[in-house]
């Protein structure tokens, strides 16, 4: 699929075109995909997601948009399988937010060449500008593929066996790895217990420099950068992960690929502010706990096998959000003409 546009005299009115309108079915989108979650909602909000798509499909079709129309087909494809089986998972919420937030990305991306556009032909780079847009189109394709795991009938128990449920392991850095559990993945059991205990340790890394800011204001130049290694790394790690997971252990790459979405997102909004010599704030800081409590959660879960499922999506949604917003804010305000109102706070001179 074409990955770069050409911006000329004769596209400019059709891209210009594209550019102000395709993102307009896209802006409300989200709030419907979280409708999801409600049996009680779901079908209305699969009609309404399906309507938004198709609007973007056809406006990517007339004006030839390939990139786009390939994600809006692959979007489509998984909002028709969740309402023809009438449920979802948080696994396919998940899909959908970071595949709409691509495409918004995308559109973003032609608007803002359309609106700096000279008379000199360019190219638009529609290509994947991290890693979590690289394996959007993949993961689409295995939510859209997977195959539902039949239940196996429960196995007859003794008396005593049913009365004490079997305990969940605690994930402890001292508590080793069972390789009969993991033999079926792509990768080693040190490469787990590896990637577990470094996890554990940027988590914890993460949550010392956050209540290190609350503790004292004026050490945050130095725990942003903590947070941005520590979040970078992981993010880092789990791309590693997800790559060498086999396509039979689809819920054990889902489960990390959350990781590394959530931790890339966080990661986002710390870059900008340390970039920006600009102090994390109150609402930024609730939500990068949040991020550890939920990473947390997960490396737990990887660990013991348990595919239960947890909502990441509105989490996910609001540190999207959030750095999308501060993206644009940034942006503003390295023009020229605002340059001057740039908020530098003392603290992380």
């Amino acid at each position: 699929m074409s990955k770069e546009l050409q911006l000329n005299q004769e596209s400019i009115e059709s891209l210009s075109m594209f550019a102000n309108t395709a993102g307009q079915p896209l802006e409300s989108i989200q709030d419907d995909i979280l409708a999801l979650e409600d049996s009680n909602t779901l079908s209305d909000a699969c009609n309404r997601i399906s309507t938004a798509l198709d609007v973007v499909l056809k406006y990517s079709e007339n004006h030839n948009i390939q990139r786009v129309k390939d994600l809006m087909e692959k979007l489509m494809q998984l909002v028709n399988r969740i309402d023809t089986q009438k449920a979802t998972n948080p696994d396919q919420i998940d899909c959908l937010l970071a595949g709409t937030s691509h495409a918004t990305d995308l559109i973003s991306r032609i608007q803002t060449a359309v609106a700096n556009f000279s008379e000199d032909e360019q190219v638009i780079d529609l290509s994947e500008k991290d890693e979590s847009q690289a394996d959007t189109f993949q993961w689409l394709d295995d939510e859209i593929n997977r195959k539902e795991k039949v239940p196996e009938p429960p196995k007859e128990q003794t008396q005593d066996a049913q009365k004490v449920p079997p305990p969940q392991t605690e994930l402890s850095l001292d508590t080793p790895m069972n390789a009969d559990e993991i033999q079926t993945i792509g990768f080693t059991p040190q490469m787990i217990q590896d990637y577990i205990v470094e996890g554990q340790d940027y988590i914890k890394s993460c949550e010392d420099a956050l209540l290190g800011i609350e503790d004292n204001p004026d050490s945050m130049k130095e725990n942003i950068d903590v947070l941005l290694r520590a979040f970078h790394s992981l993010k880092g790690n789990s791309g590693l992960i997800v790559s060498v997971i086999k396509d039979t252990e689809l819920r054990d790459r889902h489960i990390i690929n959350k990781i590394k979405l959530l931790t890339h997102s966080a990661e986002s909004i710390v870059q900008l502010r340390r970039d920006n010599n600009i102090p994390l704030n109150p609402n930024e800081m609730e939500l990068l706990f949040q991020t550890c409590d939920s990473v947390k959660w997960m490396i737990n879960a990887f660990f013991n096998g348990n595919h239960t499922g947890k909502d990441m999506s509105a989490l996910y949604h609001a540190l999207q959000a959030l750095s999308q917003t501060e993206e644009s804010k940034t942006s503003k305000d390295a023009s020229p003409s605002s340059s001057s109102n740039i908020h530098k706070d003392s603290a992380l001179v």
